[in-house]
């Protein structure tokens, strides 16, 4: 009589702990790979809200910008090293024709964060506008003026961790575009 013994063999064993150790490896770079690819994707996504949040809010203001571009002093949009200023009339009631009691919106990167402030001249107001940080995470802002001061051209460079070096887990994102000024005029 013969027993009919069957067994694993250590061979045999071994194999399928590899072949195993192998697929819970797969399923985890897999996981990882798809945990990080979120993370940056929803980091890209905050930076470039914030930057769209600050270009929407320079845009408002800008179409909203009077002067006579004529003069380089009385122009809607005046730039600076570091930024630029719209004038703005938010007197009640408007009076285009006067541009000595108007407001000035100023936009300025001061470290990483992007700031906008009112100042009147004259008997100007300010009406509701309060000063705000736009956005924290901004690397660079330029703005070049265009079109004898009825456009502006503004580009932002903004970083998850402005501190930090560009990696998948700190994206940085560039927007550029140019801003109108509706109501500006040559005469």
């Amino acid at each position: 009589m013969r027993k009919n013994n069957r067994s694993i063999s250590l061979v045999e064993l071994l194999i399928s702990v590899a072949v195993v150790s192998i697929m819970i490896l797969s399923f985890y770079s897999i996981d990882t790979f798809s945990r990080n690819q979120v993370l940056n994707s929803d980091r890209r996504a905050k930076v470039q809200n914030e930057l769209s949040y600050a270009l929407e809010h320079m845009g408002k203001y800008v179409q909203q910008g009077v002067g006579n571009n004529l003069a380089s002093d009385n122009q809607a949009i005046q730039t600076f090293a570091g930024g630029f200023r719209v004038r703005v009339d938010f007197n009640i009631p408007q009076n285009p024709f006067s541009l000595n009691n108007k407001a000035w919106i100023r936009y300025r990167r001061a470290g990483n964060n992007l700031i906008v402030s009112c100042s009147t001249t004259g008997s100007g107001t300010c009406g509701s506008f309060t000063g705000e940080t736009l956005s924290s995470r901004v690397m660079t802002f330029d703005s070049t003026p265009a079109d004898n001061g009825t456009s502006v051209y503004v580009n932002l460079v903004g970083r998850y961790t402005p501190a930090a070096a560009v990696s998948l887990r700190n994206p940085q994102v560039e927007v550029r575009t140019k801003l109108i000024c509706n109501s500006c005029s040559y005469n």
